[in-house]
């Protein structure tokens, strides 16, 4: 999997979500707080809503649907609440100096996203 560049980690405060494009996909990148940074396909998977328009919970690590108010868990993309009952589609992210990079290339095969549950199998 490659790490692309997506922002420098201070134009990102706590709290903060803002949406980047790797290829054709767009993504949701939350900074948490403490270094940590959760990256997400930018489409609930409920109705297509830009989750990056939606509200941030740093307290509780959730992102809000702006449409639905579904809610759902940065760390696993697992859905707390509906209507949406798949999982957002979560990316591997890392900080590389001042540079925040989030995973993307050729283990997506061009295809959708794996959730975080996905991944550990």
């Amino acid at each position: 999997m490659d790490f692309h560049p997506v922002a420098k980690v201070a134009d990102l405060p706590e709290g903060a979500v803002q949406r980047f494009e790797i290829g054709e996909d767009a993504i949701a990148v939350v900074n948490l707080g403490n270094g940590e940074f959760s990256a997400l396909a930018d489409v609930c998977p409920h109705m297509g809503a830009w989750l990056s328009q939606g509200e941030v919970d740093v307290a509780r690590g959730t992102i809000k649907c702006p449409w639905h108010r579904s809610v759902f868990d940065l760390r696993t993309g697992q859905p707390l609440s509906g209507p949406a009952a798949s999982s957002a589609r979560i990316r591997p992210t890392r900080v590389a100096g001042d540079q925040l990079m989030v995973g993307a290339g050729e283990s997506d095969s061009g295809a959708a996203l794996r959730t975080a549950e996905e991944t550990r199998r």
